[in-house]
C-alpha cells in the first residue's frame, strides 16, 4: 500500500485496492492485508504530509520558522478597578535564518506601549489588523531588529503593554460572584488561541518556551500560576509573587489565578487549592489524587516529571469542566459533589501530564493527538480507580454528545480529526469529536494488536517525543515502526505475539474482518456495539464495533463517503 500526497489520487487507488476485496459478509472470504496496509487506512486516506509541512500552524502569525522563542518572562501588575494587566513581556528568541530582520508575535486586544532590545534600545515595530478572513485569529505584531540577527543567535525583546477591558481571556469576577463574597476573582483560559491576549508571543502549541514571572496584586489577594512560586514578599498595599516554570510549555498552558485563595496539602504531591469557605469541602472530595496520579504513572511507565500536581476549584463561572495547566489545574465546582462520583475530571486532567502538557499537539489540527490519547489514558486509569463497568457506562453516556457533534457539524472538516479552519479560530471546531473519536481509534488498534502490545506501543510514544510536539503522520510513523518491530523476523516470534484474530504465519498479519472492517478504521463514526442492556454491559467485546453511517461493503461506496465517513479528513 502506498502513499499519495495527492488527495484525488489516494482515494482512487484505495477504491482500486479496497474494491478488490469483497465482503466476508458476502463471499466468506479472509482478506491478507500487510501490516503497512493497515496502518496506511488508519492514516493515510486524504492525509497530505507535504501540504502538513509547508504550514507548521495555520493558527498563528507568528513567524516561528525563522525565530523561537527559548523562555519569556512577565513582569506584571494585576489592577481589579480597570480590569486590566500591564506590565511588560521579555522574550528570550533564538534566530532559525542567516538574517531574521524582524520577529512578528501574536497579540491581540492589547495596548503596546513601547519595544526594546536587550541594550534598552528602542524598536521599531507595528501593531497589525488582519484581513477579514482571519480576523477570528486576532492581531499581530511585528518587531524590527536594529541589525540582523544570525542563525542561532539568541537575544532578548521587552514589549511594555496592558491588556484591553474587554477581551475573552481573563474572566474578572466581582466579590458577590465568589464564595467568600468579599474579594474580587480572576482566572485566565488561554486553550487554544487566547493567550495572545494576555501577552504578545508566539501563540502557537508548536512552539514550546520556559517561562518565568512577578505578578503583583493586592496585598489580600494571592495569585496562583502555572508555574513553581519561587518568593513571596508584601509590602503596605501589595503582594509580590515570584514563579518559574523550568519544563518548556506551550502558550495555551499559561494560566493564572487570583484571589482570596488557600492551598492544602492532600497528598506527597497533590494539593488542593479553592477560597477558604470551601476548602475542607474540596480537599475532602479530591483526596485519592496521588492514587491518580500513580495509577497512571504506572499505567505509562514514565514518570510524572512536574513535581507537584495541584487543582484549582474555580468559581461556578468556569465555562469547562476542566482545564490541564501543568502545577495548576482548573476545575469547575461542579465537579465536588460529596460522594466522588465527578472526580473522573480530575483523572482526565492528570493524564494530560503525559499526553498533551509533556507530548503536545503540534497545531490545532492534531488536536485530538491531546484529546483522543488522555481519554484512552483517563478510561485506563479509571478502569482501576473505579472499575471496568464505570469505563463501559461512560462510554454509553458519553456517546450521545458525541453523535450529535457530528450531526451537528455535518459535510465539513470539522466532523472529522484533522479540521481544517481557513482563517477561523479553532475554538470553532470544538467537540467531543476529537476525544471519543481518537479514543475510540485507539481502543480499536489495541484490540488488532493486543492490550499489552498497546501499552507498550503507548508507552514508547510519550516516552520518544516527551517535551516535543507531535501530529497524526508523526504518530503513523511510529506506529508502523512498533508494529514492524513487534511483528519480528521470525515465525516463532509472531506466534502468540498478536491476537488470533490477526495472526499470520507469513509476513503479514491476517485482517478477518475485511472489508468491513478496514472501512470502519477510516470511518469517523467507529462507536462500540453493546451487547443488550446497560444491565448486560459487561458482555461488551472492544473488538465489535459498527458504523452510524450505514456504509455497505461495495465498490461503489468508497468514493462516496461524506466527510463524516472519514477517520482523518475529507
Amino acid at each position: 500500500f502506498f502513499f499519495f500526497n495527492d488527495t484525488a489520487t489516494t482515494e482512487i487507488y484505495t477504491e482500486q485496492i479496497v474494491g478488490s476485496v469483497r465482503c466476508v459478509q458476502e463471499t466468506g472470504l479472509i482478506a491478507l492485508v500487510s501490516t503497512l496496509a493497515v496502518l496506511g487506512l488508519f492514516v493515510g486516506l486524504s492525509y497530505n504530509e507535504q501540504e502538513s509541512s509547508r504550514v507548521i500552524d495555520e493558527s498563528t502569525f507568528a513567524n516561528i520558522h525563522e525565530v523561537r522563542t527559548q523562555h519569556f518572562f512577565l513582569n506584571l501588575t494585576v489592577n481589579f478597578d480597570t480590569k486590566t494587566l500591564s506590565g511588560s513581556n521579555t522574550l528570550t528568541l533564538q534566530s532559525q535564518t542567516r538574517r531574521l530582520q524582524q520577529v512578528i508575535l501574536d497579540a491581540y486586544h492589547l495596548e503596546i506601549k513601547q519595544v526594546v532590545d536587550q541594550n534598552f534600545n528602542m524598536l521599531d515595530y507595528e501593531h497589525v489588523t488582519p484581513t477579514s478572513d482571519q480576523k477570528d485569529l486576532g492581531q499581530y505584531l511585528v518587531i524590527y531588529l536594529r541589525e540582523p540577527a544570525k542563525r542561532g543567535e539568541i537575544f532578548n525583546i521587552t514589549i511594555f503593554y496592558s491588556t484591553a477591558k474587554e477581551q475573552d481571556t481573563i474572566s474578572w469576577l466581582e466579590p458577590e460572584q465568589t464564595a467568600g463574597g468579599k474579594y474580587p476573582y480572576l482566572y485566565s483560559q488561554c486553550e487554544s488561541i487566547l493567550c495572545r491576549q494576555v501577552a504578545p508571543l508566539q501563540d502557537t502549541p508548536a512552539v514550546k518556551a520556559t517561562y518565568s514571572a512577578v505578578i503583583r496584586t493586592p496585598k489580600a489577594l494571592r495569585p496562583f500560576l502555572s508555574a513553581n512560586e519561587t518568593d513571596s514578599y508584601e509590602d503596605e498595599d501589595f503582594r509580590y509573587s515570584s514563579f518559574r516554570n523550568d519544563i518548556p510549555i506551550p502558550s495555551y498552558l499559561f494560566a493564572i489565578v487570583v484571589g482570596r485563595l488557600e492551598e492544602r496539602q492532600v497528598g506527597k504531591r497533590t494539593a488542593v487549592i479553592t477560597e477558604a469557605e470551601q476548602i475542607d469541602e474540596c480537599a475532602k472530595e479530591l483526596e485519592d489524587l496521588e492514587q491518580m496520579v500513580t495509577i497512571l504513572e504506572d499505567y505509562i511507565g514514565y514518570p510524572y516529571v512536574w513535581g507537584a500536581y495541584k487543582i484549582v476549584v474555580l468559581p461556578p463561572s468556569f465555562p469547562v469542566g476542566g482545564m490541564e495547566n501543568p502545577l495548576l489545574t482548573f476545575a469547575s465546582p461542579s465537579i465536588i459533589v460529596g460522594d466522588k462520583s465527578n472526580v473522573a475530571v480530575a483523572i482526565h486532567e492528570i493524564a494530560h501530564s503525559w499526553t498533551g502538557n509533556l507530548v503536545t499537539n503540534r497545531n490545532w489540527n492534531n488536536f485530538w493527538v491531546n484529546e483522543g490519547f488522555t481519554r484512552f489514558l483517563e478510561r485506563k486509569g479509571a478502569e482501576v480507580f473505579s472499575g471496568k463497568e464505570y469505563v463501559l457506562l461512560d462510554e454509553v453516556a458519553s456517546y450521545p454528545e458525541f453523535t450529535a457533534a457530528i450531526r451537528q457539524f455535518g459535510n465539513t472538516t470539522f466532523s472529522s480529526l484533522e479540521p481544517h479552519f481557513d482563517g477561523r479560530s479553532p475554538d470553532d471546531a470544538f467537540s467531543t469529536i476529537p476525544y471519543e473519536k481518537g479514543y475510540f481509534l485507539l481502543k480499536y488498534i489495541a484490540s488488532l494488536v493486543g492490550e499489552d502490545h498497546f501499552q507498550g506501543i503507548l508507552r514508547n510514544w510519550i516516552s520518544s517525543n516527551a517535551f516535543g510536539t507531535v501530529t497524526t503522520s508523526d504518530f503513523k510513523s511510529h506506529l508502523r515502526r512498533e508494529m514492524w518491530q513487534r511483528l519480528g523476523s521470525h515465525q516463532e516470534q509472531r506466534q502468540g505475539y498478536f491476537p488470533p484474530a490477526v495472526y499470520s504465519g507469513s509476513n503479514q498479519l491476517i485482517v478477518s474482518y475485511s472489508l468491513a472492517v478496514l472501512q470502519n478504521i477510516v470511518m469517523l463514526n467507529i462507536s462500540p456495539r453493546f451487547a443488550g442492556s446497560l444491565k448486560q454491559i459487561t458482555k461488551y467485546y472492544p473488538r465489535s464495533f459498527q458504523s452510524d453511517v450505514g456504509v455497505t461493503c461495495s465498490q461503489s461506496n468508497i468514493l462516496k463517503f461524506q466527510s463524516t465517513t472519514y477517520l482523518i479528513s475529507r
